[in-house]
């Protein structure tokens, strides 16, 4: 099974993605964000997308 991190790279850059070539994640000053936390989160938001969910 694929990390958050993976899966997120995957749908955003990867073969059938989005084509992302270029992205900057600023995780604000909450330090307790991990890498993790924050590719859940995209793959939240991109899911809520993909449903029109917006």
């Amino acid at each position: 099974m694929r990390s958050q991190i993976e899966e997120a790279k995957a749908r955003l850059q990867g073969d059938g993605g989005l084509a992302v070539r270029d992205i900057g994640i600023f995780p604000g000053s909450d330090q307790d964000a991990t890498p993790e936390a924050i590719a859940g989160q995209i793959l939240r938001v991109l899911d809520q997308l993909e449903r029109g969910d917006y």
